[in-house]
């Protein structure tokens, strides 16, 4: 059986990283797909591991600055197919949009607090990215709904989240 795991992106050493070095743990043989990777500031380990980027990687600014890409990410992971008996997804935004030709599993760390709950998660902070972003998230709802329902299964790490997820959608 093939395996393949999805995360949004490797461009840091956090919690959701820790969840895909579990992952890749369980599927040691399991490629990653990710939009942007950087060997240097996310965990070591994963520069022993299979990772397969997305065109957004081409784009040495984003590579430098992720949060730039955020209007990209949604087409990015949207357009990407995966030929796998099983994906398994890592996402707390883009990753579970990712096409497989088998069936997807994901893994929700929180649902896209910035499309959901943008003035407390921006802290009322407005200025472009602002702006882009109201703009744009009548079509990332849309197109984030239609990612999760692709899923043959949804876990959470905690109620808290299937709440707010909840509510969200």
């Amino acid at each position: 059986m093939r395996v393949v795991v999805a995360h949004d992106y490797l461009t840091q050493r956090g919690g959701a990283e820790r969840v895909v070095l579990a992952m890749m743990h369980a599927f040691p043989a399991a490629p990653v797909y990710t939009s942007l990777y950087d060997d240097r500031a996310t965990f070591p380990e994963f520069r022993e591991v299979d990772v397969r980027t997305t065109w957004l990687e081409r784009v040495p600014p984003l590579r430098r600055r992720h949060r730039l890409a955020l209007p990209l990410l949604a087409p990015a992971f949207g357009h990407a197919v995966v030929d796998a008996d099983v994906v398994v997804c890592s996402s707390s935004g883009w990753a579970h949009g990712i096409h497989a030709t088998g069936r997807k599993i994901v893994y929700c760390h929180t649902p896209a607090r910035w499309l959901y709950d943008g003035q407390r998660y921006l802290g009322g902070r407005r200025g472009a990215g602002w702006a882009a972003l109201s703009i744009m998230r009548p079509y990332l709802r849309r197109w984030d709904r239609r990612a999760a329902e692709s899923a043959a299964r949804y876990l959470a790490n905690s109620t808290v989240v299937i709440t707010y997820e909840d509510r969200c959608r």
